[in-house]
Parts: C-alpha cells; sequence; structure tokens
C-alpha cells in the first residue's frame, strides 16, 4: 500500500480508533468479519460506528485489516488453504485504494461494501480472477433458467480485478487452480457452474475492441444470458468514474476514443450476465 495511504491509516488509528473500538466492544464485530453468515451484518453494525465525520473511510480499512491479520488468516490455516492464496485476496485492499488516487485524486477507501467477501473466506483470488461462492437466491434468476434448473442451487461467481492479466493463458490457469482449489478446500462447488456479471460480457465490446482482443476472447468464453443495457458500468472501468459529461470525457487510450464517439452516437455499452462454458484444467 502507498507510504501516504499507510500514513492515513495510522493517523486514524492515532485519533483514538483503537479507544473506539474498545469502548464499543468492536472486538467481536472484528472477529464476525472472518464468518461468513454474519460478515456482511458486522461490516454495516462497524459502519455505523466508525463512519462519523468525513474520514474517507480509513477508520473501517484499519478494522477490516485487523480483521484480516487475525480471525481471516487464522481461519486460513485452520482449513489449510495456503497463504499465497490469503496474500493475493487480500490483495483487494490495497488495489482499492490505490484505483482511489486516480478516481478522486486522493487516496481513500470506498469498497467496504465489497470487503467483506475477502475477510469471510468468500472470495479467494487465485491468479488473474477472484471466486465467490454464492448460494440461494443470491444467484441471479437467469444462470438458473439459463441452466434449466428451478430451484436456487450452489454457483461461483467470476470477478475481474482491474489488475487481472487476461491473455488466455493466465485465465485457463486461473480456471485450472480454482478446480484444483474448490476439490480441496470447497468440495460443495467443485462442480457448480461458474457465472460472471461484467461490463467485459457486453455484447456492446465487439464494435469497439479488435477481434484479437483479450477481452472479447475472455467474453467468448461464456455463454451470454442477460444484458443490462443501460448499466453505467463503463463510466467506472473505462473512464475511472470520470463524471464529465461525455463530450469531456479523456481519449488518452484507443478504447477510451472508440468508447467515447460510440457513446456520443448514441450506442451503450452496459452489463452482460453469462455462464462459463467450459472450464479448461
Amino acid at each position: 500500500m502507498p507510504a501516504e495511504a499507510i500514513g492515513k491509516l495510522r493517523s486514524a488509528w492515532d485519533e483514538g480508533l483503537g479507544t473506539r473500538l474498545n469502548e464499543n466492544n468492536a472486538a467481536g464485530l472484528i472477529r464476525e468479519l472472518s464468518v461468513g453468515e454474519r460478515a456482511e451484518s458486522a461490516w454495516r453494525e462497524l459502519e455505523t460506528l466508525l463512519r462519523a465525520g468525513n474520514d474517507e473511510g480509513w477508520k473501517i480499512l484499519a478494522a477490516m485489516l485487523d480483521a484480516g491479520a487475525g480471525p481471516t488468516l487464522a481461519r486460513y490455516r485452520a482449513e489449510g488453504i495456503g497463504e499465497d492464496v490469503f496474500i493475493a485476496t487480500m490483495g483487494a485492499f490495497s488495489r482499492f485504494v490505490e484505483e482511489s488516487k486516480v478516481r478522486y485524486g486522493s487516496y481513500r477507501f470506498d469498497r467496504a461494501f465489497w470487503t467483506w467477501r475477502q475477510t469471510s473466506l468468500r472470495i479467494f483470488r487465485l491468479g488473474a480472477l477472484e471466486y465467490e461462492t454464492t448460494k440461494g437466491m443470491e444467484t441471479p434468476a437467469c444462470i438458473l433458467e439459463a441452466g434449466g434448473l428451478t430451484e436456487p442451487v450452489r454457483a461461483v461467481s467470476v470477478h475481474i480485478p482491474s489488475d487481472a492479466d487476461l491473455s488466455p493463458a493466465a485465465v485457463d490457469a486461473s480456471l485450472s487452480a480454482w478446480h484444483e482449489f474448490a476439490m480441496r478446500h470447497r468440495r460443495q462447488w467443485a462442480d457448480a457452474s461458474l457465472w460472471c456479471e461484467s461490463w467485459l460480457l457486453a455484447p456492446a465490446l465487439e464494435r469497439l475492441l479488435p477481434p484479437n482482443s483479450r477481452i472479447l476472447a475472455f467474453q467468448r468464453r461464456f455463454s451470454i444470458v442477460q444484458v443490462h443495457a443501460d448499466a453505467p458500468d463503463w463510466r467506472e472501468w473505462i473512464f475511472d468514474c470520470n463524471p464529465s459529461p461525455i463530450a469531456e470525457l479523456p481519449e488518452d487510450t484507443a478504447l477510451r476514443r472508440t468508447a467515447k464517439r460510440y457513446l456520443l452516437g448514441g450506442g451503450s455499452i452496459g452489463v452482460g450476465v453469462g455462464v462459463l462454458r467450459t472450464a479448461r484444467r
């Protein structure tokens, strides 16, 4: 994590965070961040406790890192999951902080709504991709329908980190790593469908990218079962959350130039939802 961000974390702690956590018996909430069925509600309670003032998320980040370095790591060790997987998965925290600098001009942490998944051993990063175990109503209806299923089932949601290597070899290696990991640590998900919801699966990208694009190669691994044409994810992932009118968006990459022209012409990019056709192993 950048030195400036580490300094802000230390300042948040020095300003009495540790005392506040102790006074409010928050140690229990921090432990619950590592427990799947309690992690989301523990995050919400900690947000209420720690979001006093505009601290740019440093207090909740400190609490989550405390969970990661304590009970989460202990669970990894108890389950025999390698520390290489732990380090790769927890890398989401520093990645999100670094992304904030580009998007907002200063370091901050605005992803606590997401990272309870990392602390609760629900998301694992294996190589290029992340894998989130989902079940019940967490699985989109369109995924169930695509598989001819009428009842909620276990499924695995594939996420693409911003620093992912989407070369075919790297994706193949990650999918193989997931299969091996699931067979060893998550047998109940070993044969589950893998699905993905992302702007990278938007069919409109075929008009914006060259045929040999790594993004398109990744997209073709999936059967697209639903498209949310008006989803605004393109602004976050292509233009780093730039709030400017489309006509004023930057054109400093080939994708940005092409996407901007497409959007100015009335096109939409949206988000695709897809089921992995075959996992190469």
